[in-house]
């Protein structure tokens, strides 16, 4: 799991990297415009995560726990977590956890009965 987190994250982070140096190739050309409209897209990509998917998604997700352990809402969202600070992380990763749990108990359990 940590792994899977530390190659999504680094994956995130090289697209970030990929925003910065198109800042840089923008500021060229139409300086002052081009900082602005990339100043905007970068509030509406943080907007964007923050309603999105630190949000709707996460509250969707919490709606039920799923019967299958590996249902993609029990994915660790890294844009979702970019967003969160500390606290939230924290309580994040310990309900994520909660519910993982609860669907592989699901699981063993349909596995018992099919036995």
């Amino acid at each position: 799991m940590q792994k899977k987190f530390r190659i999504k994250m680094f994956q995130v982070l090289l697209d970030e990297l990929r925003v910065l140096d198109f800042k840089r190739n923008i500021r060229n050309a139409n300086s002052k415009l081009s900082l602005i409209l990339l100043s905007i897209k970068l509030y509406f990509l943080t907007v964007k995560r923050c309603l999105w998917n630190k949000r709707l998604r996460l509250w969707w997700y919490r709606l039920w726990i799923r019967k299958d352990e590996f249902h993609k809402s029990l994915d660790m969202d890294i844009e979702a977590m970019l967003v969160m600070n500390k606290k939230e992380r924290e309580a994040y990763i310990k309900d994520l956890i909660k519910r993982r749990d609860i669907a592989h108990r699901r699981e063993n359990k349909k596995a018992a009965k099919n036995r």
